[in-house]
């Protein structure tokens, strides 16, 4: 089975708030990170030719498949095929899927959105 066909996609993950607090008395949040998945498979969602248009705004998405054991969070934003700000929708770790066949950990769907 080849595992070198797919894409790359960059996930960034807001910081965390922290126990501390600074001296304004806000919240510290740590760092954002960043992290590349690859094998991944992209794929339109809906329909490819047209994008669900909301007044103004014309919302457009993909449907990602990831490698089992990936978890996205619903606050992570993801560059999908150079163009970043593709935000994920709703729980990642509800997307997690095994074979019925085998058992075996087959992958993970997630949606992700980028309004314009």
């Amino acid at each position: 089975m080849r595992h070198d066909a797919g894409e790359s996609v960059i996930v960034t993950r807001q910081g965390v708030p922290t126990t501390g607090f600074d001296a304004g008395g806000y919240p510290i949040v740590s760092a954002e990170t960043t992290f590349t998945v690859s094998d991944v498979a992209v794929a339109p969602a809906g329909s490819s030719e047209d994008p669900q248009s909301l007044g103004l705004w014309v919302v457009t998405g993909y449907t990602l498949y990831l490698p089992y054991g990936t978890v996205l969070l619903p606050t992570d934003f993801v560059e999908v095929r150079g163009v970043p700000g593709w935000q994920v929708v709703g729980d990642g770790a509800a997307g997690q899927w095994r074979s019925p066949f085998s058992g075996r950990g087959a992958g993970v769907e997630v949606a992700v959105k980028r309004a314009s």
